[in-house]
């Protein structure tokens, strides 16, 4: 069989012998330095695709067939083992405040959106706490994480839009969620920009969490934190694996039973977000130039 073309058997009517063989090295040859010239090229794509395929595929398989039955917080586990895997440092600044929420106080906090990388980082440096609020589309785009995650109720899907003005149905949703027996965390990180911010300016802050911890006097704490994007910039396709470091810093809490009106604590809430994303920004930069 290996020696068709020397003793004359010939495998298809077409066969021309010797040169079919050398025809047949050449393709594959040519095949497999496109191949490699195809990775050289996108090399870092292809990093990408296989960084995120590990990540939210992989990982979270292992997450749930390893962890989830002796370990009830798999999803503390899962955040902790990607920033080991992409090497991320984390860094409180030293002028923070403390953390306030904890396993027995409800907090809202709220947090800039940066990068794909939030939703493990953002667990870690507020120190697994807290459940997440996320896009239906997210568990769509990744089912490993959707089912690791609804089993613990750490991250909370939503289907985006439809609500119009009446957002009781979608407080009463929240609610059940923070009651489920499931549910390990007391408190909640949202996003208030409403979607992923990169820019060197605060996006002005959607009202519908605000209005929430209003009605429901949930203290709100903001959370500011700059370098995620240096991890995971999923509009570039750039994952980093060198050791990128994520500094974060925590603002004193908003009690919402110290205002009068949703009008008085809106400002409030605003205000302190921008103040804090102007601070922080400025305090890296001073650390950097120190």
């Amino acid at each position: 069989f290996f020696f068709q073309a020397e003793d004359g058997i010939r495998d298809v009517e077409r066969s021309r012998g010797l040169g079919d063989v050398y025809k047949r090295q050449v393709s594959a040859t040519i095949v497999i330095v496109a191949f490699f010239a195809f990775l050289l090229k996108y090399q870092r794509q292809v990093k990408f695709i296989m960084c995120i395929f590990y990540m939210f595929y992989m990982a979270t398989i292992l997450e749930w067939v390893s962890l989830y039955w002796v370990y009830p917080d798999s999803h503390k586990w899962w955040s902790d083992h990607l920033a080991w895997f992409l090497n991320v440092k984390k860094e409180i600044l030293k002028s923070s405040h403390p953390l306030y929420s904890t396993r027995e106080n409800r907090t809202l906090l709220m947090t800039n959106h940066r990068s794909l990388a939030d939703f493990f980082l953002h667990d870690c440096i507020t120190d697994y706490q807290a459940s997440h609020l996320s896009r239906m589309m997210v568990a769509l785009l990744f089912p490993g994480t959707w089912m690791c995650t609804y089993l613990d109720n750490s991250v909370w899907y939503f289907v985006r839009g439809g609500r119009g003005d009446d957002l009781e149905p979608f407080y009463k949703w929240v609610d059940e969620h923070f009651e489920a027996k499931r549910t390990l965390r007391r408190s909640l990180i949202v996003y208030p920009e409403g979607h992923r911010n990169t820019s060197d300016k605060p996006l002005a802050l959607k009202r519908g969490f605000i209005r929430y911890a209003f009605e429901r006097k949930t203290p709100i704490q903001i959370v500011m934190a700059f370098g995620l994007e240096q991890v995971i910039d999923e509009k570039k396709f750039i994952i980093n694996t060198d050791g990128a470091t994520v500094r974060y810093w925590y603002d004193e809490p908003i009690l919402p039973i110290n205002f009068k009106t949703l009008d008085d604590l809106e400002k409030v809430v605003n205000s302190r977000f921008e103040e804090s994303f102007y601070k922080v920004k400025a305090l890296i930069s001073a650390e950097g130039k120190s």
